[in-house]
């Protein structure tokens, strides 16, 4: 609860006290500050004295490297590092390209466009996902890339459709023809989606630019255009469309404000419902995604959400009834059976 983790660690706290007031309160919490990396392991062994029967935490990566060696079957670490004996719950555990990925294939596209900032962050990921993509030979995804600082955003759409090629025909023509003659460019529709891998800001400069170019087809995003003020019910009309991979508590934050309180929330439900999820248990009523258990390992799975005409997320309809068909909609915790398959593989 010092330095420059505070904030972070104050919202994952306020968001486990908001699902403990939210249970029944048959448990106790006490909460330690593991600032000090050198007393981490103190600091631990000292709850463990006063009788903690879970521990959840530490949240950085360099504090859990000072547990490595805690062989704990109750002991949840809000982080992510190798090979170690408790189970690890990271914030960052969706596998969004996967997801992508998925849904692509379901919608049977070839060709996909990618933009990006050169941000490592959405770099990384935009260069798994065409990687991924194109592992399948009969598939195709270009990439454009521009600065994350002063970008020049009509140019990289622009670059990525190859308006210039277009412009250099009519330069061309005209200087053939020694004439001016109405020039409208002809850019390259043969992409199925597009991706743009950015914040919200970002992407609705580029969405208008869609019906300059008459480009007509889906825009996707990633978990960036998420709120991060999840009480912030502004308006994004620039958005209308863009489909995108989110937290489910964006849909419904409650009493929520951010995605750190989420995750804070959902570390409290994993461990009120560890037993369950041991031996398959997929936790549906996870702020932070479908939540379910892999060796030692929490994963999320995100949902698809777009932006409605008036600019408000909403759920995408089409897979909202599936999921309300399958009953995932109302949220509970089924242990592993073949119905629990279903969803699984639906859910994809």
């Amino acid at each position: 609860f010092q330095g420059k983790y505070s904030q972070v660690s104050q919202q994952i706290r306020s968001g486990m006290l908001k699902a403990f007031f939210a249970s029944d309160q048959s448990t106790t919490l006490k909460f330690y500050d593991s600032f000090q990396l050198d007393q981490v392991e103190s600091i631990y062994q000292q709850a463990k004295q006063e009788g903690a029967d879970f521990v959840i935490g530490p949240l950085r990566k360099e504090a859990l490297e000072q547990l490595a060696n805690v062989e704990d079957q109750n002991l949840l670490a809000l982080n992510k590092i190798e090979a170690v004996p408790f189970y690890q719950f990271s914030f960052k555990s969706a596998d969004e390209v996967s997801q992508m990925i998925d849904l692509f294939t379901q919608h049977n596209y070839r060709n996909i466009g990618i933009l990006t900032n050169d941000h490592r962050t959405e770099k990384s990921k935009a260069e798994a996902l065409q990687q991924a993509w194109q592992a399948d030979s009969k598939r195709t995804a270009t990439l454009s890339v521009y600065p994350n600082d002063n970008p020049k955003l009509r140019d990289a759409l622009a670059s990525m459709i190859n308006v210039q090629a277009s412009q250099s025909r009519y330069d061309t023509l005209r200087w053939a023809t020694g004439q001016t003659l109405s020039f409208y460019p002809r850019t390259r529709q043969d992409f199925d989606a597009i991706v743009i891998l950015d914040n919200r800001n970002r992407i609705a400069v580029f969405k208008p630019q869609f019906a300059f170019f008459e480009l007509k087809v889906p825009v996707y995003g990633s978990s960036a255009l998420s709120p991060k003020n999840l009480q912030d019910n502004r308006s994004y009309t620039d958005l209308k469309g863009v489909q995108f991979l989110t937290y489910p508590v964006a849909l419904n934050p409650g009493e929520l404000t951010s995605i750190f309180e989420a995750f804070g929330s959902d570390s409290f439900q994993v461990v009120t419902q560890l037993n369950k999820m041991r031996i398959g248990g997929l936790l549906t009523t996870g702020k932070t995604g479908l939540l379910s258990l892999e060796g030692q390992t929490f994963n999320q799975k995100l949902v698809w959400a777009q932006y409605n005409k008036q600019g408000l997320i909403e759920p995408i309809p089409e897979l909202l009834k599936v999921k309300n068909a399958m009953g995932l909609s109302k949220g509970y915790l089924r242990e592993q059976n073949t119905e629990t398959e279903s969803l699984r593989n639906i859910d994809n």
